[in-house]
């Protein structure tokens, strides 16, 4: 039973990513197995995270002391986590950079790249392969290795970026809107 929810949650979500059959089937069988092994990820999390969600050493204090030319963060245009963070990374470092240069001490800050992948969800590599991987090729420096007719995700300035803090919120009711119409015309049909 766990194993068709699990390929149906595929075959539903992700199909349009991911349309070779067999592949779908390779991910449905990856995501069931791991699910259903001992845990791993869930130890790791209890150890990162504390009981409210809130890392104990958040990575915005610990990204600008890295010893690494760049860093990227790619997020999906409908993903669960907020870019918010990257975008708040990416700040920190730059007013790092900004003190150093008026400092007599200059010590190693990263650049910090933040990426948004048109449609698609947390599962980005997923739901928008192609212009993930091309998020990914840029982030590494190799941007002259991508055609020209692919799609590239949106690099996003932080010095542009509006914070938008209702859009998690507005959302959710147009999800809890779709999920009443469905529910209303599935009720509907049935009489």
């Amino acid at each position: 039973r766990g194993r068709s929810w699990v390929e149906s949650y595929v075959s539903g979500r992700l199909s349009h990513g991911i349309k070779d059959t067999q592949e779908q089937q390779a991910v449905a069988d990856y995501l069931y197995c791991s699910s259903n092994l001992p845990g791993i990820g869930e130890h790791a999390l209890s150890r990162i995270l504390s009981s409210t969600t809130i890392a104990h050493t958040p990575m915005i204090h610990r990204i600008p002391n890295l010893k690494v030319p760049t860093v990227a963060f790619l997020y999906g245009d409908s993903d669960w986590m907020d870019i918010e963070g990257g975008i708040d990374v990416q700040r920190k470092c730059e007013e790092k950079k900004r003190q150093n240069s008026s400092s007599s001490t200059i010590t190693p800050t990263p650049s910090v790249e933040v990426y948004q992948i048109k449609d698609a969800g947390h599962l980005l590599m997923l739901e928008n392969s192609e212009e993930f991987n091309n998020g990914v090729i840029l982030a590494c420096g190799g941007g002259n290795e991508i055609f020209s007719s692919s799609p590239l995700p949106r690099k996003i300035d932080p010095s542009m970026w509006k914070s938008n803090p209702n859009q998690w919120e507005r959302r959710r009711k147009k999800e809890d809107n779709e999920e009443d119409k469905k529910t209303l015309s599935s009720s509907t049909a049935s009489q």
